[in-house]
């Protein structure tokens, strides 16, 4: 198949799709409402729950990279190169895991500001 039948594929597809949600949309009982799937109502909860999101992927991800670390000290068995390589791993680590939590307690702090100027 060429890229023009490709292209007027692509655009018939897009054309039925559009045309269908319109149709739909236009039936009914003449309202037409979209349901927020957000649980956030103001900017400052979303990014909360944003940072909660990577926090909550973040923690189990640092606790494996600790463990890798660990893993590269007794690897190393003497072997300075190798023994360099772990600590700047478990160093690494340990500064990610500040800047998340820093972010998680920042965050924390301008959502109460903003909330102590709504009043």
């Amino acid at each position: 198949m060429t890229q023009k039948y490709k292209s007027m594929l692509l655009a018939g597809f897009v054309t039925v799709i559009l045309a269908s949600a319109t149709i739909v949309g236009a039936q009914g009982t003449g309202s037409f409402t979209v349901t927020n799937p957000i649980k956030a109502n103001t900017i400052q909860d979303l990014v909360f729950q944003i940072a909660d999101i990577v926090l909550t992927i973040a923690v189990p991800v640092s606790v494996l990279l600790l463990i890798y670390a660990g893993f590269l000290f007794v690897k190393a068995q003497g072997n300075e190169a190798e023994i360099t390589k772990a600590k700047e791993t478990f160093l690494w680590t340990i500064i990610g895991i500040a800047v998340l939590f820093g972010a998680r307690f920042l965050s924390e702090i301008i959502r109460g500001t903003i909330n102590q100027l709504k009043g």
